[in-house]
Formats: structure tokens, sequence, C-alpha cells
């Protein structure tokens, strides 16, 4: 479950202090988010504990479509895999053999980062936003909620994501760099679907109909 955590989100402690979110900072941040309709991106990973101590370190590929879709691969040091087509997420673990199946629309409220694939108003209810400079701090209105207690999403002078800081609710801080990014090109619909393997224990959290 901490591999699902890790995959799903991407942040310091902010302790139990409230910041009110300022229209016009959640207004600029989904302006610049509305703008990436697709994004696409390498990244590398560190992971330091609440003491600051370095417990891995990491690589893999980030695939972003609006709304609610992403293909997150883990390559290093584990392989991993995370897909949303939109209505389900599915994260296999080859390792441990097992897939567990989400429901998209449910993962905003486990996670700010699923935020970056969607400006509905709606999903952006549970959360504050608060603009530093070149960043967007993102924070659960409601302690607890989240599996993320702070979500820091930083933007170059052009734009374009550059990188995302998490601190999960343990305190452990996770900083995930992107390089040959490129936004708005054609992703093909195939890496958003996901197709269960035989044999592998399926963990199916969907709401039952």
């Amino acid at each position: 479950m901490k591999k699902l955590v890790l995959a799903l989100s991407m942040i310091s402690i902010f302790g139990a202090v409230h910041v009110q979110a300022k229209p016009e900072d959640v207004a600029s941040l989904k302006a610049k988010l509305s703008e990436m309709k697709t994004y696409s991106a390498q990244f590398v990973q560190t992971v330091d504990d609440e003491q600051g101590t370095r417990v891995m370190e990491g690589k893999g590929k980030l695939l972003l479509e609006s709304p609610l879709k992403m293909r997150w691969e883990q390559q290093e040091p584990d392989e991993t895999l995370f897909v949303s087509n939109g209505k389900q997420g599915f994260y296999f673990d080859s390792f441990a053999e097992q897939v567990t199946v989400m429901d998209s629309a449910k993962l905003v409220e486990q996670t700010p980062f699923v935020l970056l694939t969607s400006t509905q108003s709606e999903s952006w209810l549970r959360y504050d936003v608060t603009k530093e400079k070149s960043t967007y701090v993102i924070t659960p209105i409601t302690q607890g909620d989240s599996q993320v207690e702070r979500l820091v999403v930083a933007f170059d002078d052009t734009g374009i994501l550059k990188s995302v800081v998490l601190t999960d609710v343990s305190g452990q801080r996770s900083t995930y760099d992107f390089f040959e990014v490129k936004t708005n090109l054609t992703i093909p619909q195939s890496n958003f679907n996901f197709t269960i393997p035989e044999g592998v224990f399926v963990d199916d959290q969907t709401p039952s109909e």
C-alpha cells in the first residue's frame, strides 16, 4: 500500500494550520493546467524520511491527459504501474502479482496529485491552493481526508510543469523532477488502457453495483 500512496501522490508537514485559499491563486493554477491538455515526461524521484534521511531514489515515466487519465510507470527501484482511463484506475505491482482497481473520480479524495488532470470545480473543493512565487501549495482542507498533507507544484518560466514535491501523512517527503517534457501532443489512448494479467490477485475497490 505504501507504494500505491507514492505512485498516486507527490509533500513537508503543514500541520494543523489552515490557510484559506485565495480565489486568484486557484484561478491562476487552473489556468496553467487548462493549457496542459496532455503531458508526457521522464522523472527522477528522491524520497526522504521525516528526519531528512534519503531512503529511496528512483526513476520512471509519466503521462497525463485531462480529465483524470494517467499512466505512471515506476522503473526503478521496483517496476510498478498505475493506469487510469478516466473511469477506473489500476495499480499493478508485478513483484506482488497484485492489481488494485479503483474509481478514478475517488482518487481525488486520496491525493491532490490527481487534480493535475482535472479542472472541474467539484474536484477542487476539498483542497486549498496558495501561490508562493513560481510554486503552488495544495493542501487538503480537512486533515485526515487525504494520504497527502501537502503538494507543492512548480512551473518553469514558460509555464511548463517541472517538479512536484509531496509530503505524506507519515512525514515522508518525495520529490519528482521532470525532464524530456512534451505537452499538448496526441497520446495514443492505448497508454491509458490496462488489461489485468491472468493469475494475479485482484483487489477491487470500486463501488459495487
